[in-house]
């Protein structure tokens, strides 16, 4: 949801100077659904009932005038996972005709009272006499209106999402699980600072459910992976990676501990029930480097099948064939320019664009033994990114 009440100057500062915006702890910079759960005032699955728009909504505004968010979606909640228990809820958006959802969807929507947005913030004397006089002049100019709007919100919902899709849109299968991951990260967040421990497995069990895998890998990947894997770029034969940003050997004697026998078990297990078939389940086989296991072997095979035969084959391919090369104790560097040119040295394009990263493949996995399996299935995604959507 886009604002519009203050200049973007001053929305700048208040993230800056407003109470409690500044993190607290390392954990504030964690990923987005354990941050939404903390600052949302109330959380709930819901069903779209209407979606209606103001009768100005889709006229041109202007950018100096006073023009409140005035267009809403009309939910009727089905659970409530944080929050007063609602039977229906009025959330404002700004602009109905390019809402990412239609009549009828099941959404998980994140929300904030007006009451709580800080609206209403006035610099102290001090804060003024900091600011030069351009910023000084643009936020006096804009209070008046940043009053009106603090008026105007009390009392009313606003949508602070910002997770994808997949979690925004859960298939029915999934809902149970998601709504526990909510849950106890709302139970945890309410005891005060998270035990750390107690806050690594809340991100196992987010990278155990593929909607939220995104969520416990991104942070996991940080705190444990110290051999990367670059974003791979095409040279227009075959895909090349580059190694060069790979974070340093001498990792910090202070890093967090490693995951537990169960954990990886855990994630292993979720692994091969459910790849993503993206960039995620390259992120997974490198916090699973150590961990042998042939059902993620095999998993890791078939997700690799999978994206060769995705046109344009994704960069994120050649990141997965490398690390799970690295499985067998094989280095995928050394097979360029060696495994995908003939006798006479010329390139076997062998894939859509010309691309020789199958043919690299298709040796490699004779000569390592690795196990011909079928293609992973692409899960189903949603086709409207509601973040895109707000853009």
């Amino acid at each position: 949801m886009k604002k519009s009440f203050l200049p973007t100057l001053v929305a700048a500062l208040l993230v800056f100077l407003s109470p409690g915006a500044s993190p607290s702890c390392s954990l504030s910079l964690g990923p987005n659904l354990w941050e939404l759960a903390r600052r949302a005032d109330a959380i709930v699955l819901a069903r779209v009932d209407a979606i209606e728009a103001t009768s100005n909504s889709s006229l041109e505004r202007d950018e100096d005038a006073d023009h409140f968010e005035e267009d809403t979606v009309a939910v009727g909640v089905l659970e409530t996972w944080k929050g007063p228990a609602m039977a229906d809820v009025r959330i404002q958006i700004s602009d109905a005709a390019h809402a990412p959802y239609k009549v009828g969807d099941v959404i998980l929507v994140f929300l904030d009272r007006g009451d709580s947005l800080n609206l209403n913030w006035e610099p102290s004397a001090e804060e003024w006499a900091s600011f030069p006089p351009e910023v000084r002049d643009a936020i006096a100019e804009s209070l008046p209106q940043g009053r009106r709007q603090a008026a105007w919100a009390a009392g009313r919902w606003f949508d602070i999402g910002g997770i994808p899709a997949d979690a925004t849109f859960p298939p029915e299968k999934d809902r149970a699980a998601l709504r526990d991951l909510v849950t106890s990260a709302v139970r945890l967040q309410s005891r005060g600072k998270p035990d750390l421990r107690a806050f690594r497995d809340w991100l196992v069990s987010a990278a155990e459910l593929r909607i939220t895998r995104y969520e416990g890998l991104s942070q996991l990947r940080w705190d444990l992976v110290t051999e990367t894997v670059s974003p791979p770029e095409s040279n227009g034969d075959v895909v090349v990676v580059d190694d060069t940003d790979a974070e340093p050997e001498d990792t910090p004697e202070s890093a967090p501990e490693p995951l537990t026998r169960e954990q990886l078990a855990r994630l292993a297990a979720a692994f091969a029930r459910e790849p993503s078939v993206d960039a995620s389940d390259v992120t997974m086989l490198e916090l699973l480097a150590d961990d042998s296991d042939l059902d993620v072997d095999r998993t890791a095979a078939s997700v690799v099948e999978a994206g060769l035969l995705l046109k344009p084959i994704p960069a994120w391919v050649t990141a997965m064939v490398e690390v799970t090369l690295r499985r067998y104790g094989d280095n995928f560097a050394d097979r360029i320019g060696r495994d995908d040119r003939d006798k006479d040295g010329n390139p076997i394009y062998t894939g859509w664009g010309e691309n020789t990263l199958p043919t690299i493949w298709e040796v490699a996995r004779r000569e390592l033994g690795i196990p011909s399996v079928a293609p992973a299935e692409t899960p189903a995604r949603p086709t409207v990114d509601r973040n895109e959507a707000r853009e």
